[in-house]
């Protein structure tokens, strides 16, 4: 019995031991995570805070830039800034460019007696077309009565999958409706169909980047050029959103002089043609890929609405949702990479690049590649346009934040001795 009590009690006293053994171990454990976590939480708030400095720098930049009169030709400039130009640029640049199987542009630029366009468009008529474009306004008699006739005989007995321009007139800001409009002088006699050729621009000599599908001329709505064509192309075609991208994609369409129709008519039968005047300065305007004629403005749009290529402007709040991971991101990698450089202190090249700031640039040439890259990559294949103005501009701020942060604890430094402050990573 003895020996079976001092047994128990052994066993016992060897259980406690085992206990109060392990109790150190878990409670060091325990410590352990606790400080793992102390150590890395507060600087990454610190992370979270050089980037809302960054938006808080660009709030502020943007409320000077646009309410400062002095610096009104900056927010021209910003607000014609777009990197839609450069991505269609490096699309056509990298790519060898396909001719449109939809479209065929007839060039009338070397017409320019009525009898001759009046024969141009029935001769183009006679080869069935599916729809035909006429990119030109009439404007007024002139003293061709035989030239004047010719044409209005003609328009007359055309079908009606002819289009004609016309140009809308007195904007009224205020209603946002147009009051008048320009038209050929035979509409009055000849029933036709048209269509508006009015381009974004305002014609203000802006780059066209947009198409609009309708506008108001004071209570009726009117639909534009493009898209009076695509309809009556497709007339199940459903209307896109308004205000869209106009795809400048890598494809070019065929020029046919209209002394060679003949030799064309396999482009001309069952395809659209957009009539119109190609090498004319007056209808020559700014596009992405540089100066283009309106005939091939109004050409790509009509493309992109038949093709349903157009790209759209993500809403604001993705913007600024990829825009603040974007630079959240960057400043870890920013965090990580002077971290690096800092454990390795003994290496003169790696302590050169840090003292001379060159390896700051260095981090945001690499950030600001990555974004782009990320952007152009939403435009090409997913049709999403995402505000890289603002992403860049922000990624970039998040670099001048840093600085105007590290400014911020050793002030704060000279006051106060709290942990935080202390433990900073930028003390």
């Amino acid at each position: 019995m003895k020996t079976r009590r001092k047994k128990t009690l052994k066993q016992q006293e060897h259980s406690q031991t085992c206990l109060s053994s392990a109790e150190p171990s878990q409670s060091s454990a325990k410590q352990n995570k606790n400080t793992r976590r102390s150590s890395w939480f507060p600087h990454f708030i610190e992370h979270i805070f050089v980037v809302v400095l960054a938006v808080v720098l660009l709030g502020l930049a943007a409320i000077l830039v646009f309410s400062l009169s002095f610096l009104n030709p900056i927010s021209r400039a910003y607000s014609n800034m777009n990197f839609s130009d450069l991505y269609f640029q490096n699309l056509r640049l990298h790519e060898k460019p396909d001719t449109s199987d939809l479209v065929t542009i007839v060039d009338m630029t070397s017409l320019h007696e009525r009898g001759d366009l009046a024969e141009l468009l029935t001769q183009i008529d006679a080869m069935e077309p599916a729809t035909v474009g006429v990119d030109v306004i009439f404007q007024g008699l002139k003293d061709d009565h035989t030239g004047n006739q010719l044409l209005i005989d003609a328009v007359g007995s055309l079908e009606s999958k002819f289009i004609f321009g016309n140009k809308l007139l007195d904007y009224d800001p205020e209603q946002a409706v147009f009051t008048s409009q320009l038209q050929s002088f035979f509409c009055d006699s000849v029933k036709i169909k048209e269509g508006y050729t009015n381009l974004t621009d305002n014609m203000e000599k802006n780059v066209i980047r947009n198409y609009t599908t309708e506008q108001s001329l004071n209570s009726a709505k009117v639909p534009s050029f493009s898209y009076a064509i695509a309809k009556t192309f497709d007339n199940s075609l459903g209307k896109p959103a308004d205000n869209s991208y106009i795809n400048y994609g890598n494809h070019v369409f065929r020029i046919v002089p209209p002394d060679e129709l003949d030799d064309y008519e396999d482009y001309i039968n069952n395809h659209i043609v957009i009539v119109g005047a190609l090498t004319e300065e007056a209808d020559t305007h700014r596009s992405p890929v540089g100066k283009m004629s309106g005939v091939e403005i109004q050409a790509y749009t009509l493309e992109t609405i038949l093709q349903r290529k157009d790209i759209h402007n993500a809403p604001s709040w993705l913007s600024w949702f990829v825009a603040i991971a974007l630079c959240l991101l960057f400043e870890l990698f920013f965090q990580s990479i002077v971290n690096y450089v800092n454990k390795h202190n003994k290496n003169m090249f790696l302590v050169f690049l840090l003292k001379s700031s060159l390896l700051t640039t260095i981090i945001l040439a690499i950030g600001l590649t990555v974004a782009n890259w990320i952007c152009y990559k939403m435009f090409k294949h997913a049709n999403i346009y995402l505000d890289a103005t603002l992403i860049l501009s922000l990624m970039a701020l998040v670099v001048i934040a840093r600085f105007y942060y590290a400014g911020i604890i050793a002030a704060i430094r000279t006051k106060s001795k709290h942990p935080f402050v202390e433990n900073s990573m930028f003390k």
